[in-house]
């Protein structure tokens, strides 16, 4: 297995086990956090260099994107269980912000910045917070919500917010209604990694049949969409992508058919 191969395979895994123990305001070590069964590495991949070489590199990717979203390093709950902190890529490695702590550092000195980075984190993940609760819902309906726009690109359809949250089974409160509006955005990135385009094209208002400034705000936040775009700008960015999500999606449901036939 390659290092790339095990980031994309077991991201979604890891993260999630992270935020089991910090909802538990515990730490874990390395290799015991890749036995967790939520993690589901087969045990006869469970070798040293497992968590040794590729482990780091995944962590730090996993607190990378924790930075961007606002949010603490997730990895200050896995921590050498001999000396009770993290390795030192998680003082010195992240590129999107300084180091934690300046080189040199002593081990006290570490453990100072380590204790609040935690306390953060627990605070961050706490059962009933903000974040919690977001996570809890993108758990439960990420995929379902995917798989519908997904149907409806291939079918070269709009679906409205509503008809999405009936079909989807979604509670309609307003604190989930901004869950959805970041699930869908997460979905747009997970698209665009792949060179697809932002697939929550598909959702429009039932009023006009044009998509919320939900939509637009995403893509300027992806960087699709330069910020302060005027109205024919913005009208012409999705007109276009929602062309380019309705031609790749039915490609994809056709080459699925013919080599189901």
């Amino acid at each position: 297995m390659k290092r790339n191969e095990f980031e994309v395979q077991y991201y979604s895994s890891v993260r999630y086990a992270l935020i089991e123990v910090a909802r538990e305001r515990r730490t874990v070590g390395y290799k015991e956090l890749l036995e967790m069964q939520k993690v589901g590495l087969p045990k006869e991949e469970l070798r040293p260099y497992m968590w040794q070489r590729f482990l780091p590199p995944l962590l730090d990717l996993i607190n990378s994107h924790e930075h961007d979203a606002g949010r603490p390093l997730l990895s200050a709950v896995v921590v050498n269980k001999e000396t009770d902190l993290p390795g030192d890529g998680f003082f010195f490695r992240l590129s999107a912000r300084p180091f934690l702590v300046p080189a040199g550092a002593t081990e006290e000195e570490k453990k100072v910045v380590h204790k609040e980075e935690l306390k953060q984190v627990y605070k961050c993940w706490s059962k009933g917070s903000f974040v919690e609760k977001y996570e809890a819902f993108a758990e439960r309906h990420f995929d379902r919500v995917w798989e519908i726009l997904d149907n409806t690109a291939s079918k070269r359809q709009t679906i409205t917010y509503g008809n999405l949250v009936r079909e989807a089974n979604l509670p309609a409160g307003q604190q989930e209604m901004q869950f959805l509006y970041v699930v869908l955005c997460k979905i747009n990135l997970a698209e665009l990694a792949t060179g697809m385009p932002m697939l929550s094209a598909v959702m429009v208002r039932a009023a006009d049949g044009w998509p919320s400034d939900s939509f637009y705000i995403c893509a300027q936040t992806l960087g699709r969409l330069e910020e302060g775009a005027n109205r024919e700008t913005r009208e012409n960015f999705w007109s276009n992508e929602l062309r380019r999500v309705h031609e790749m999606w039915a490609e994809l449901a056709e080459q699925v058919e013919e080599g189901e036939a």
